[in-house]
């Protein structure tokens, strides 16, 4: 009877907890729709689920984005990290240049932290 009757229904029933109900429900209410009425839902869900996708789509770009920064930045700071050990160690500024990829201005400005000034004392 439910069934049979279920588009001339104004609202949904609560009996209809069940999955397999929910989904005949939405779909009768879809059938019952006027030509028009069923265009501007179709308009309407089109341009929501663009939106989720491209919510989506920005989230992932997002995190991508986050790792690769991430991983730059943790890259630069094991780089310095060498340099400032080798500057303690008065390795030539060349070396350290040759073996850790920063160029020689980077090393100058890491050779003037104070921690490397305190391990030379």
């Amino acid at each position: 009877f439910s069934l049979k009757y279920m588009h001339t229904l104004k609202d949904k029933p609560e009996v209809f907890e069940d999955d397999l109900l929910n989904r005949l429900y939405t779909a009768t209410e879809l059938s019952s729709m006027t030509v028009t009425t069923r265009q501007n839902y179709d308009k309407i869900m089109h341009n929501e689920l663009d939106r989720l996708a491209e919510n989506a789509f920005a989230r992932e770009q997002g995190f991508a984005e986050g790792v690769a920064e991430g991983e730059a930045r943790g890259e630069a700071k094991g780089k310095a990290d060498i340099a400032k050990a080798m500057l303690a160690r008065d390795y030539h500024t060349d070396e350290i240049s040759r073996i850790t990829g920063l160029s020689e201005e980077e090393i100058q400005k890491l050779s003037q932290s104070p921690e490397i000034q305190t391990e030379k004392s």
